[in-house]
């Protein structure tokens, strides 16, 4: 299991304190522009059901993938119900976990022998391998989104609304122990990433590698395009595509010690809902994306002569939630 980056609590605070500042005047606006159409903040709740990816790359091929279902929970408050023309405020935080498996690989050291052609070692007679494992991994996620825009009119039964924001993102991936070592497909990787078979290291392979966990830290702009419909009997259909992009991201491994800042990249998101005028229930179907560039290398916590990296990731959520309006 390759090692990475990381944060401290203190980024949370100042993300959540950020938020409040950027969407309190937001709110404001809204109620005063608004109060001529008596403004109504509504109150929701939602479970929904997911499909999680999530792969890392390394020279550009793949060096690990972890997939799996998740489940989240989430809530928050928005004005303009159903198709309502007029300014747009909402406000929304999301708890998501569950585990999914690692189909990845472990790194371990071995005493260089007298029969290997490979001279890139530790300065200690020591050889970077690499081994194909599985595992699982644990993940905790939290989730906050403020937005505003406005709701156009643009038949009576279209609308169109256009919204931009910011989001905090916040999770960690906790790789469990593992002993679902295949040695015989073991490899050695010289500095620079790159590998090629080896043999006669079985007199140091490990039994068992151990876990460590990952936490992430993120600051995302957003901005999306939407439309309403109103179908038939009260039955109505809403859906957007935005974009996002993290211009502020941190990452802590607890493996290495190690503080990383992967690069940010455009990703891409999408939904689709469901509602009925006459009920407080609507079906939410979505899918989202997370692309990062590798981070700089960067000196290990445990020593400063050993360098570390996030390799490029890409992450997918894909999946079908329950919202109930609270009245």
């Amino acid at each position: 299991m390759q090692k990475k980056s990381g944060i401290q609590c203190v980024p949370h605070l100042c993300g959540v304190i950020l938020l409040l500042l950027v969407f309190q005047p937001a709110t404001l606006w809204a109620n005063q522009a608004t109060d001529s159409d008596q403004v109504n903040w509504q109150w929701w709740g939602g479970i929904g059901a997911e499909w999680f990816q999530w792969d890392e790359f390394l020279n550009g091929e793949r060096e690990l993938r972890e997939e799996g279902p998740r489940v989240s929970l989430a809530t928050g408050i928005k004005t303009r119900q159903h198709n309502e023309s007029g300014p747009v405020i909402s406000l929304s935080g999301r708890f998501t976990f569950g585990q999914v498996d690692y189909d990845g690989s472990v790194q371990w050291q071995a005493t260089e022998n007298a029969d290997s052609n490979s001279s890139d070692n530790d300065g200690n007679g020591k050889i970077d391998l690499v081994s194909p494992a599985t595992t699982t991994t644990d993940y905790r996620a939290f989730h906050f989104i403020g937005e505003g825009g406005y709701r156009f009119q643009l038949t009576q039964r279209h609308t169109l609304e256009a919204l931009g924001g910011l989001e905090l993102d916040s999770w960690s991936r906790s790789l469990q122990s593992t002993s679902d070592i295949d040695i015989a497909e073991t490899e050695y990787r010289d500095s620079d990433g790159n590998i090629s078979e080896i043999q006669d290291y079985e007199d140091d392979f490990p039994e068992k590698a151990g876990g460590y966990t990952e936490t992430y830290f993120l600051l995302a702009a957003r901005a999306s395009l939407g439309m309403g419909h109103n179908l038939w009997r009260d039955w109505l259909l809403d859906w957007r595509l935005g974009a996002r992009y993290p211009f502020l991201i941190d990452e802590y491994d607890s493996g290495t010690g190690a503080n990383l800042e992967p690069k940010g990249r455009v990703s891409n998101f999408a939904e689709a809902r469901l509602s009925n005028r006459g009920s407080p229930w609507s079906l939410l179907l979505y899918f989202e994306e997370y692309n990062f560039d590798e981070s700089d290398w960067e000196p290990a916590g445990f020593a400063d002569n050993v360098l570390v990296k996030q390799p490029r990731s890409e992450s997918y959520r894909a999946g079908l939630a329950i919202k109930y309006q609270i009245k």
